[in-house]
């Protein structure tokens, strides 16, 4: 977490925060959305604001009844929602003819 490696391996370190996030790691949720964040105009806010609002709800888990069950059902959703809007995203790029 010092920088070094994520500086030399972009892709590595979004791979490795995203695996520790669904480990339940709070700060790599956090980090996760740094990362998105520092990509500038390329940034995806969706994703970023998405890591955030995770981090926070890890951050809370223990203050709110029956948080794991719904962070649990978060993690699914937010899953099937992205899958969902990349789809659609990749339709509307494909043309008529079945090119991009």
């Amino acid at each position: 977490r010092d920088g070094g490696g994520v500086q030399q391996d972009m892709a590595e370190a979004q791979r490795v925060f995203e695996l520790a996030t669904d480990r339940g790691d709070q700060s790599a949720a956090y980090d996760r959305a740094a990362l998105e964040m520092q990509r500038g105009d390329k940034a995806d806010q969706a994703v970023a604001a998405r890591y955030l609002a995770f981090a926070a709800a890890l951050d809370l888990r223990n203050e709110i009844p029956d948080a794991r069950n719904t962070l649990a059902k978060f993690g699914a959703k937010a899953k099937t929602a992205a899958l969902k809007q990349m789809r659609g995203e990749l339709k509307s790029k494909i043309s008529a003819n079945g090119s991009l």
